[in-house]
């Protein structure tokens, strides 16, 4: 009876270590997805902005080429 009490006890034990371990990967696991959300957002921000510059500088070459256009047209 006192074999079966040891082995009961070691199994616990080795239970509520996984269970620790567990606990501790799912932890790190919530970060890693958090980290990835963030990168992602900037991702997503620095996108926008790079399309915001290029949509900006397309109206900027063509408000130029329009002038120029009517400049030559004026002489």
């Amino acid at each position: 009876m006192n074999l079966l009490n040891i082995s009961i006890v070691a199994a616990s034990t080795a239970l509520a270590n996984a269970e620790t371990e567990l606990a501790s990967i799912n932890d790190n696991i919530l970060q890693s997805e958090s980290t990835l959300e963030n990168v992602n957002l900037r991702i997503e921000n620095v996108s926008e902005a790079r399309e915001d510059r290029y949509e900006q500088c397309e109206q900027e070459a063509t408000d130029y080429m329009d002038g120029r256009k009517a400049r030559d047209d004026d002489r």
